[in-house]
């Protein structure tokens, strides 16, 4: 956990010196850009999960990952302005201490049972609406910042657990339906906010660029797992902070 956030406080540190880089980037580049484009990406979350502390304790993330595609619309003549419409892959997890009840038995909520190791990985399909402003214009200059923020809609899938007692003993490997606690149309469904910052390296005689960005994804309904042999009410809040770097063509 330490090493992530040392690595995003390095990344933030880096942008920060871009953004003098970029006021005084004397280059420029001469072309007509255009009105849309495509943004392929992958990124990598520091995850913020907070479970039900009354029934879990020891939480930790596992290794996420996600994949991006979106189309980038230019929204006016100066292209400083787009929306952002696309599909995400988004692959996280979470390992925590919690109980495990036996079919039929009498469910004792006492700390000394809380000894039963879980691995939840989660899976889910995100389509993000957002709106992007670039404070260069990116058709004539080498180097640009921009800022974002908007609505991302989530789709959770089928889950992998595992759960392991206190002795090693493996109780549970399967998958799961976990759904949203507060969910939008169908208790699969829910939402993140999301804003963020980033730096894009554009080419010279084309429109296309590298781009890197840090971003922070609220959301709106924490996680529930209700199988039978869980405790009740395990809903999982769950936030994100985003590391992506990607290619706009």
């Amino acid at each position: 956990m330490k090493t992530i956030k040392i690595s995003f406080t390095i990344v933030i540190c880096v942008l920060l010196n871009i953004t003098l880089f970029a006021k005084s980037d004397p280059l420029s580049i001469n072309y007509k850009g255009n009105q849309h484009q495509f943004r392929i990406g992958v990124y990598t979350p520091y995850c913020i999960y907070t479970p039900n502390m009354y029934v879990t304790k020891n939480i930790s993330q596992k290794i996420g990952v996600g994949l991006s595609i979106t189309n980038e619309i230019s929204l006016n003549a100066s292209h400083k302005d787009f929306l952002l419409v696309g599909v995400e892959y988004f692959m996280h997890g979470i390992n925590f201490t919690s109980f495990y009840f036996y079919q039929d038995s009498t469910r004792y909520y006492t700390e000394n049972r809380k000894t039963n190791n879980y691995s939840v990985m989660f899976h889910e399909i995100d389509i993000p609406i957002l709106f992007k402003h670039s404070f260069h214009n990116e058709s004539n200059k080498l180097h640009s910042l921009f800022i974002y923020g908007g609505y991302i809609h989530r789709f959770l899938l089928l889950s992998q657990i595992s759960i392991l007692d206190n002795t090693g003993k493996k109780l549970v490997d399967n998958t799961i339906t976990p759904t949203f606690s507060n969910p939008a149309f169908i208790n699969f469904m829910s939402s993140f906010l999301s804003i963020g910052f980033g730096f894009q390296k554009n080419t010279q005689k084309e429109s296309k660029a590298f781009f890197i960005d840090v971003g922070f994804r609220y959301a709106l309904s924490g996680i529930n797992l209700t199988e039978q042999y869980m405790p009740i009410d395990l809903n999982i809040n769950n936030h994100f902070i985003n590391l992506m770097i990607g290619y706009k063509f």
